[in-house]
C-alpha cells in the first residue's frame, strides 16, 4: 500500500502538498478518480479519491477513515547531533522505522555540532514513516542542554536509561 502524508485534512477533503503531491502525480502518475491512502501522522488512515490535480497540490475527497490505536508503550531516544550530519540522519530514519515515539536532540558538554537542520530532520522522519508503513509520526524535540533534557523526560517516562562512559 502506497501511503501519503497530509497535514491539510478537513471534514470531507484533504490536500496533498509539496513532496507528496509531486510523488503522487508526477512519479506515480496518479490521475483524478484514483484512490489513494493518506495518513495524518496521528493514527488515522484516510482512503480517498483524487478529485483535482493542480499545479502545487492535489485535492482529494475522503471516502472513509480508520483510526488505529496508539501503541500501549512509548519509547523516546535522546541523541546529540553528530559531527557528520549523515550519521544523525541515518539514525533518525532507523528510529522512526522501528516505531519510536519521540526523538530528542540535545547538546551536551562534548557535543561538537551545536545545530541541526530541523526541516531536513522532519523530512527524513516523514519519509521513514511512510516507507515503513507507520501511521504515527514521532514527536521531534530540540532542547538546549542536558539539564533541560533530564527535566523534560523525567515526568514522561517511567524508566530512563543513560549510556555514559563513566
Amino acid at each position: 500500500m502506497q501511503l501519503f502524508y497530509s497535514s491539510s485534512i478537513g471534514d470531507a477533503l484533504l490536500t496533498l502538498e509539496e513532496d507528496d503531491h509531486f510523488h503522487c502525480t508526477r512519479t506515480l502518475r496518479s490521475k483524478p478518480g484514483d484512490e489513494i491512502f493518506v495518513t495524518d501522522g496521528n493514527g488515522k488512515i484516510y482512503r480517498s479519491r483524487i478529485i483535482e490535480i493542480r499545479r502545487n497540490d492535489t485535492r482529494c475527497m475522503i471516502l472513509d477513515e480508520n483510526l488505529h490505536p496508539k501503541p500501549s508503550f512509548a519509547f523516546a531516544i535522546a541523541i546529540t547531533p553528530t559531527k557528520n550530519p549523515a550519521r544523525l540522519e541515518w539514525f533518525v530514519e532507523k528510529a522512526v522505522e522501528v516505531g519510536i515515539s519521540e526523538i530528542i536532540l540535545y547538546t551536551s558538554q562534548r557535543t561538537e555540532k551545536k545545530s541541526v537542520n530541523e526541516q531536513r530532520i522532519k523530512k527524513i522522519m516523514l519519509s521513514a514513516m511512510k516507507q515503513s508503513g507507520n501511521i504515527y509520526l514521532p514527536k521531534l524535540s530540540i532542547l538546549v542542554d542536558y539539564p533541560q533534557l533530564i527535566q523534560a523526560i523525567t515526568p514522561k517516562y517511567s524508566q530512563i536509561f543513560i549510556a555514559h562512559t563513566d
